[in-house]
């Protein structure tokens, strides 16, 4: 696993830091990663945490 997480939205670093520091903020990161992880426990995606919603 990385020690630290950049994500990077049109070019520019817009959430930087750890995982368990990006969960807690519950940005961009977060919503990705619980959209990723409840599509590989068989989990369809809420109305409101679409992949198309994502900028």
């Amino acid at each position: 696993m990385a020690d630290l997480v950049a994500v990077i939205e049109n070019g520019r670093i817009t959430e930087y830091g750890s995982h368990a520091h990006l969960m807690a903020v519950g940005g961009s990161y977060a919503r990705l990663y619980r959209l990723q992880a409840n599509r590989y426990n068989g989990q369809n995606p809420a109305q409101s945490e679409r992949l198309d919603q994502f900028p």
